[in-house]
């Protein structure tokens, strides 16, 4: 084991890169992140940790609600183009694959692996970034498509399958 700069040890944990999306008053945003996780099954609950002052962070409050859209391997080129640009100079989602939620007020990413829509139930403020615990009222899936993961910086795809978790 070597020694890590603390601000880098989260790049050491490999994670799905999901797309966290909002809308309000007919503005939409989305922005790429990789902390996003499982929050409860009973009800279904997932947070979402945006960096405190983002324009998704701000439409999110607003709103109160937003997307969580698990981007498929061969959609890095997407994740790069939303990260590096502001939704508040430029609509990212004329150039990313979209549909709107059904019951929801909120664009959700096409041609991904999962795409939720989800209400927000609780907001706790973690240091630089707000954690939004939104409980799940609408998920599609392409039952086809493998995650785009990230790990210690990089674009990465899953390996060879090591069989069903027992």
């Amino acid at each position: 084991m070597e020694p890590l700069e603390i601000k880098r040890s989260s790049s050491q944990f490999g994670e799905c890169v999901v797309m966290v999306s909002a809308s309000h008053e007919g503005k939409d945003n989305c922005m790429p992140a990789s902390w996003a996780v499982a929050a409860s099954f009973d009800p279904m609950m997932i947070s979402v940790h945006i960096g405190t002052g983002k324009y998704t962070d701000e439409l999110i409050r607003k709103s109160g609600v937003f997307g969580a859209s698990v981007l498929a391997d061969d959609q890095g080129d997407i994740s790069t183009y939303a990260g590096t640009r502001s939704g508040r100079d430029e609509d990212k989602f004329t150039k990313v694959p979209n549909f709107r939620a059904k019951e929801l007020d909120v664009i959700l990413v096409d041609e991904c692996v999962a795409a939720l829509a989800c209400k927000v139930v609780k907001t706790v403020e973690a240091g630089d970034h707000t954690i939004f615990i939104g409980e799940v009222k609408e998920a599609y899936y392409d039952p086809e498509k493998s995650p785009l993961m990230v790990f210690r910086g990089d674009y990465r795809k899953l390996g060879e399958n090591m069989g069903q978790y027992k």
